[in-house]
């Protein structure tokens, strides 16, 4: 998949699930694009916006605990998404 359409389909799940919703714009898909690399929009479509435990993530995605946690660090770091260590 290539980083337009991973782009637009975080907008789209943010859309989606935001209980305050917002359209898919091209101005929402260039905000996006500031606040996230392709790989970390593609994480965060996995994620959603339910998020889970370290654990559950981790089993879920099939991703391995400790580079799922160094990943997730670097995007609560940049605030686009919300970490709390007492859920690991």
């Amino acid at each position: 998949m290539c980083a337009e359409d991973i782009y637009q389909k975080l907008a789209e799940m943010i859309d989606r699930e935001d209980m305050v919703g917002g359209p898919v714009t091209p101005a929402l898909i260039s905000l996006i694009k500031l606040q996230f690399t392709p790989e970390e929009a593609n994480l965060a479509t996995k994620i959603t916006l339910t998020g889970g435990t370290l654990d559950e993530l981790s089993e879920r995605l099939g991703l391995d605990k400790d580079r799922l946690k160094a990943k997730l660090m670097v995007m609560a770091d940049k605030g686009t998404i919300i970490y709390d260590p007492a859920e690991e």
